[in-house]
């Protein structure tokens, strides 16, 4: 009667599966000057331990991480044009909390587990929806409750429909006082 040993089920998680530790919230700036006064409040944020900070370029990656470095941030970009030992040596500092703020691109989304990440910035949106899915799991690990953002420009409107289609969710606006 019995067809298996100690039977397991195994199951595989959808993309419409909710990250219930991981605050989603939207940021819509007026214009680019606006969305780096947005990130810039985001990450003087007291309750911010690390943040990983997502870019849709290699190049922007590397632009922004010397941009927060200039005013005073522990930053380092990461991306898939870095050889893989500074890719390492950068996750270590990350890991060892060296860096307060890690400046990336989809790379980096799958693999970073990293428990310390409080905070997941997307500064510029992902190129595929399912890609929002992989960077937001960058926080909320470890039983921790972790916080979302993204920040959109007029441009971006079309892909955070996508995005919220594809997750079957509804990311709530926020707005930060001051800088509306």
């Amino acid at each position: 009667q019995q067809l298996l040993k100690e039977p397991q089920r195994i199951e595989v998680a959808s993309h419409t599966e909710t990250h219930e530790n991981i605050e989603q919230r939207l940021h819509w700036a007026d214009n680019p000057h606006h969305k780096d006064q947005l990130l810039e409040s985001i990450l003087a944020a007291p309750e911010l331990d690390q943040a990983v900070v997502f870019t849709s370029t290699q190049r922007d990656a590397d632009w922004l991480a010397e941009r927060l470095a200039e005013i005073g941030h522990a930053v380092a970009p990461l991306h898939g044009a870095m050889p893989q030992g500074k890719r390492n040596r950068v996750l270590m500092g990350l890991r060892r909390g060296d860096l307060k703020v890690l400046v990336a691109t989809d790379v980096a989304a799958r693999g970073i587990d990293v428990p310390t990440i409080s905070h997941v910035i997307n500064y510029g949106l992902p190129m595929k929806a399912e890609d929002y899915v992989h960077r937001i799991g960058r926080t909320g690990r470890a039983g921790r409750q972790g916080l979302a953002i993204t920040l959109g420009l007029r441009e971006d409107v079309s892909m955070i429909r996508r995005i919220q289609q594809f997750t079957t969710q509804t990311i709530p606006v926020s707005q930060i006082a001051g800088l509306k």
